[in-house]
């Protein structure tokens, strides 16, 4: 474990939502794959891989920045897959039943910063019984600019009254890792099950969630 931690005077712990306490990445990945097979175009394991962590938008400019088309894919994408219905108790990591009650008891304050919007984000709390858990809840929707940009991250730690410096976040994607980076944070990356996500900028990389309360004082 890097010298860094365990973690002393910590405030709060923030968490990313898609790949981190549920595996949406692989639903959406799943679905993008096949819309874009549908389309004509056959991304690669590190084309998917790089877009997680993006919006969608994002994630077709930057794996095929000579795409005419990709504002016009980007908009059937969503109305054709994106919104479909999640059961999010399929993917959902129990493991996070174990580490919240242990947070609390450490008199830490909890947040969650998504780039998923507001009501898909707050249902998937809520459907698996642990929104209560959470101080701060953030998603793109309440700020000008999603992960990458920091706003989301920044947002979180001003409703939480803490400072960076004093906060652990909780990424999978590079995008992510990137956010609560510029945001001050100190980040622990979750490795993905199927890819190998650049998690370089992170400042430790964890197997499961469990591992969060080794991280903490």
């Amino acid at each position: 474990m890097p010298s860094l931690f365990p973690l002393n005077n910590l405030q709060a712990v923030i968490f990313d939502c898609d790949g981190v306490l549920f595996d949406t990445e692989s639903v959406y990945l799943q679905k993008k794959e096949a819309f874009l097979k549908e389309n004509g175009i056959i991304p690669t394991d590190d084309e998917l891989a790089s877009m997680i962590g993006f919006a969608f938008p994002q994630a077709l400019k930057l794996c095929y920045p000579n795409l005419k088309n990709s504002d016009e894919l980007a908009k059937a994408y969503y109305a054709q897959c994106h919104y479909e219905l999640i059961d999010y108790k399929q993917i959902f990591d129990t493991d996070i039943l174990k580490v919240l009650p242990g947070l609390k008891a450490k008199g830490l304050k909890i947040g969650c910063a998504s780039n998923s919007n507001t009501q898909r984000l707050r249902k998937a709390l809520d459907e698996n019984g642990i929104l209560n858990y959470f101080d701060a809840v953030i998603s793109m929707e309440m700020v000008s600019k999603g992960k990458p940009d920091p706003a989301v991250y920044q947002l979180a730690l001003k409703e939480l009254d803490v400072d960076a410096q004093k906060c652990l976040a909780l990424e999978d994607s590079a995008a992510g890792i990137k956010a609560a980076k510029r945001a001050g944070c100190v980040v622990a990356a979750k490795k993905h099950p199927r890819f190998k996500i650049n998690q370089s900028e992170s400042d430790v990389v964890i197997d499961g969630l469990c591992e969060i309360m080794n991280l903490i004082v």
